[in-house]
């Protein structure tokens, strides 16, 4: 949200944008948070070997929501006790 609504602040400063709105439902956020959550994914694979944990999984059923969270951490585990040198 920091990054969606600083991205904002700048577009208005370089006056590519009239106003400053926080829309939830813009394409614009969005691609904000699209692009954070892609970041946040790379850099947890650079560290911790697999892809970040998200806590807003969107409206699953939360056995549904619960396996991949499970699945991250024993890659997690794994690869911190066995492959790191």
């Amino acid at each position: 949200m920091i990054g969606y609504y600083a991205a904002l602040l700048q577009l208005h400063k370089l006056g590519i944008s009239k106003h400053v709105k926080i829309d939830l439902d813009s394409d614009f956020y969005r691609k904000v948070h699209t692009m954070f959550e892609e970041m946040g994914d790379n850099i947890s694979l650079q560290y911790g070997g697999s892809i970040a944990h998200h806590s807003n999984t969107g409206k699953q059923n939360k056995i549904f929501k619960a396996v991949p969270e499970l699945v991250t951490s024993v890659k997690r585990h794994f690869a911190n006790n066995f492959t790191d040198k």
